[in-house]
């Protein structure tokens, strides 16, 4: 049996004690939130706390969640990895590049396993898109739209809630970094021009005001096309031949599964099994990198920013 500890119980807090109660072989046994209140009205089958700093003595914790606000991520998870715990970090890793490469220089000492929480790409539908991005031909043009109308945080800016699901995304899909990129916007949204070799653009919207919630991928091939929609029941529409005399519109299977469900079986199974998550540190940081990059890029008006790490 995997014992987890939770820290924090806002909205994801509470989707990550409902989900470790459908997976097999795992409890959460552990819960820390600031609030009294919060902790009062959970089930008494958890030992509960307001000081996550009280977790140090539990030598029984497998691995410890954290669903805190973004800022408090380097903070708490540095914490408990000297401390050789095992962590799922919720994303982003943090939020600013500097402590991400903190981060996992204290991670590269330890024998440990930390997993960042890039749902989208424990999503099956993705995981299929990203398998069709390989038959379509050249890939000419990616855009990404993901946003809701808020919530709106006080603790980081949209570029860093919305903006990692884009970017790690961006990074599954091509296996490759940008030579460039460029970004405008304000606390609210924000527009992201990724620049590749060989002509290829990547365009991102993040935005906390949609009127309606948006996870939707666009790619272009010299051959075909596909689009994801995470709000549509067909997830996925492929294009054969687009615009074409033999022109196909199809709608690809792929498995079920909750990606929440799936992420965290992936931290459990490398805890039990010593394997690598599929979002480890190392995306987390590539991801903080970019990230930090496009806010330099909105800071200089929108000129492009060389990627030192392409």
């Amino acid at each position: 049996m995997i014992n987890l500890a939770l820290i924090g119980v806002g909205q994801w807090g509470k989707n990550f004690i409902t989900t470790i109660d459908t997976i097999p072989n795992s409890r959460l046994k552990y819960i820390c939130a600031v609030s009294s209140e919060t902790l009062n009205s959970l089930s008494g089958k958890y030992i509960k706390t307001n000081d996550y700093k009280d977790l140090y003595k539990y030598s029984d914790i497998d691995g410890i969640i954290i669903a805190t606000p973004g800022s408090t991520h380097f903070k708490i998870a540095s914490e408990f990895i000297k401390r050789d715990f095992n962590v799922l970090i919720e994303k982003p890793l943090s939020t600013n590049y500097k402590d991400a490469l903190n981060l996992q220089k204290i991670f590269n000492e330890k024998k440990i396993k930390v997993l960042i929480g890039h749902t989208l790409l424990y999503n099956p539908a993705f995981a299929e898109f990203q398998n069709l991005s390989k038959k379509i031909g050249k890939i000419r043009y990616i855009k990404f739209d993901m946003g809701n109308f808020g919530p709106f945080r006080s603790d980081m800016s949209v570029l860093w809630d919305w903006g990692p699901h884009a970017i790690s995304a961006c990074l599954a899909i091509l296996n490759k970094e940008p030579i460039k990129l460029r970004a405008w916007g304000l606390n609210d949204t924000v527009l992201i021009n990724l620049s590749y070799e060989a002509g290829l653009e990547v365009f991102v919207e993040v935005s906390w005001i949609f009127p309606l919630k948006k996870r939707k991928i666009i790619i272009v091939g010299e051959n075909d096309s596909i689009i994801f929609d995470d709000m549509k029941d067909n997830k996925l529409t492929y294009f054969k031949n687009p615009g074409g005399e033999k022109s196909l519109i199809s709608y690809p299977s792929y498995p079920k599964g909750t990606p929440l469900t799936i992420e965290v079986t992936d931290f459990i199974n490398s805890i039990e099994k010593n394997s690598k998550p599929l979002s480890d540190t190392r995306l987390g940081v590539k991801v903080a990198h970019l990230l930090s990059l496009a806010e330099l890029s909105i800071e200089k008006g929108g000129r492009y920013v060389r990627n030192n790490a392409a």
